[in-house]
């Protein structure tokens, strides 16, 4: 959801409409926001509603939609009080975000200096954009963000390295372990990270206990897969799986073993 401030909609500022936005009339002054981008669909305007989006891991955006309007607003301190009120609502730094807009000339060393200054003191400036018309077209990528950080605060990765936590991540990446299924079957043509995560995480879903790798494999290769209640997980077309019982030799009839099923199995 798009929260926008009641004085970004006076027509006084060069903000775009943004289709379905709501507005709330205290957002800057609670939490010096221009907008804010939240993966709740609820009410914004109370004190104690923008706390319930702020928890929830939104967005809270500060705009400058000229860069004369950011020169400005280094001159007269509003970009600074800005980030005083972001840090005294309690949102994250990873949520504190600053966005501006082009054309954009070379950065003086004034504005240069504020936005380092900006992100020294626990805000974040956004890539610029080249005009304030892309800035719906920005929000709808954000929004899809925050909902899918929201729907999954884990995102875990094939990487070797360790990854340290940071409670201030909007979605921490996490370690796949090498003895981990996962890494198995994304040697599988076709089956990438995101599709070995989806599996994993419906067979954990049905199978919390007792998962293993041979459980994963069946469920993905199982030739009758509505027969045998195996849920659907989004981009495993029927091509994929047909590929995978081949990937496996699975000759037609037969299955792996499945936890519960009554099926001629292999």
């Amino acid at each position: 959801m798009i929260i926008i401030d009641q004085g970004e909609t006076d027509g006084r500022t060069l903000l775009p409409e943004i289709k379905g936005a709501r507005v709330c009339p205290i957002l800057e002054a609670e939490t010096g926001a221009d907008l804010a981008i939240s993966p709740l669909e609820m009410p914004c305007t109370t004190k104690t509603l923008l706390l319930k989006h702020r928890d929830a891991g939104a967005l809270f955006v500060q705009g400058k939609w000229t860069f004369n309007d950011l020169s400005a607003s280094v001159i007269d301190g509003r970009l600074m009080g800005s980030i005083a009120r972001m840090l005294a609502f309690g949102i994250p730094s990873a949520c504190r975000v600053l966005l501006y807009t082009g054309p954009l000339p070379v950065l003086g060393s004034v504005e240069w200096g504020a936005l380092t200054k900006y992100q020294d003191r626990g805000g974040r400036v956004e890539t610029p954009l080249p005009s304030y018309k892309n800035i719906p077209r920005w929000c709808a990528i954000k929004e899809r963000h925050v909902k899918e950080y929201s729907d999954r605060p884990l995102n875990w990765v094939f990487t070797e390295a360790e990854t340290p936590v940071d409670n201030g991540m909007l979605q921490i990446p996490m370690e796949v372990s090498k003895d981990d299924p996962r890494r198995a079957i994304i040697q599988c043509p076709g089956i990438g990270q995101e599709l070995a995560n989806r599996w994993w995480e419906a067979v954990r879903l049905h199978l919390p206990a007792t998962a293993t790798l041979f459980d994963l494999l069946a469920w993905m290769s199982w030739e009758e897969p509505d027969e045998a209640d195996i849920p659907k997980v989004p981009g495993y077309a029927e091509g994929k799986r047909l590929a995978f019982r081949k990937w496996l030799g699975l000759a037609p009839g037969h299955n792996l073993g499945l936890k519960g099923a009554e099926n001629e199995t292999v």
